[in-house]
């Protein structure tokens, strides 16, 4: 079970349709800079964490993984943008992905207490935006990454309050999204 990301990555390779949008390519500067960070900073940083035998290299990661989030949270301040623009892109689908493993794989690697998607209001409403598009995730997608409380090929399944948290649609602002204003 906590080898989701791993797995999807393996299907990515193996040409699996479900994950290939994880190493899609991309084009240009800018581009290329965000999937490398995303890629480095989130997903192969929580790889290393689930490997490392320090304490204090899993300490540092964790760092880079909250930081990144951060930067990339404040990226998406405007409800209407994307990471590249006003349209959706493959850059959002390997966020996107990374984001919806977050709460169910990645922070059981972390110390207790460490902060959820929903602890990045920004990011919070932008997955959830990304997940209720029409055509975006089909139930057995759901299912697949875990965003269902029906058990994945893994064996991971969502609690059911988990579930119901990505239902609330996007647009509806929540105790936290109230903050924002």
């Amino acid at each position: 079970t906590k080898h989701v990301i791993e797995s999807l990555l393996t299907a990515a390779n193996e040409g699996n349709a479900n994950a290939a949008w994880l190493k899609a390519p991309t084009s240009g500067p800018a581009a290329q800079r965000l999937v490398l960070a995303i890629d480095d900073d989130l997903i192969t940083a929580e790889r290393r964490i689930k490997s490392s035998d320090s304490e204090a290299e899993r300490e540092a990661l964790a760092r880079l993984i909250y930081a990144r989030l951060g930067v990339l949270d404040n990226a998406l301040q405007n409800p209407d943008s994307y990471l590249m623009g006003q349209r959706s892109s493959l850059i959002d689908l390997q966020l996107f992905a990374f984001l919806a493993l977050f709460d169910i794989t990645v922070r059981d690697g972390f110390e207790w207490g460490a902060a959820s998607v929903r602890d990045y209001p920004y990011q919070w409403r932008y997955a959830r935006k990304l997940a209720q598009k029409d055509g975006f995730l089909t139930a057995e997608d759901r299912r697949w990454i875990g965003l269902s409380t029906a058990p994945n090929i893994a064996g991971i399944s969502a609690s059911s309050d988990l579930v119901e948290a990505w239902d609330i649609p996007f647009h509806i602002l929540e105790p936290i999204d109230r903050a924002l204003g």
